[in-house]
């Protein structure tokens, strides 16, 4: 289950780091608040890439990171998709199912990648 969760790290990484590449062109004409929420966006999509990969290769650091990494851009997913503060084509009805539906795939993921640093540590 662990390769799945690096999988999923890596796509999702790989996927903010297109969609910034997108904006970056519009990032003068934002509001700073939309352009903050952006960047950091693109600060963990590359730390999710990069956990993945750490994850695939069966790196014990990735593992630590991996948890924090989840629970951040949960956070993030929260503010620009349920606020509503980044730019989307998402309906605003499925906003909050969607919010949901990502907190569900941190927390599982987390718990998986826990399981594994706790079965490393002994």
């Amino acid at each position: 289950m662990l390769r799945v969760v690096a999988l999923l790290l890596i796509a999702e990484g790989v996927w903010t780091l297109m969609w910034l590449t997108q904006l970056l062109s519009s990032l003068g004409w934002r509001d700073k608040s939309s352009v903050a929420l952006i960047l950091a966006r693109g600060v963990v999509g590359a730390m999710q890439l990069t956990t993945g990969w750490g994850l695939a290769g069966r790196r014990p650091s990735a593992l630590a990171l991996a948890r924090w990494v989840l629970l951040v851009s949960a956070v993030l997913f929260t503010v620009e998709i349920g606020c509503r503060l980044t730019p989307t084509d998402l309906d605003p009805t499925y906003r909050w199912p969607l919010v949901l539906a990502y907190w569900v795939y941190a927390l599982v993921a987390f718990l998986f990648v826990r399981r594994a640093l706790l079965s490393l540590q002994h």
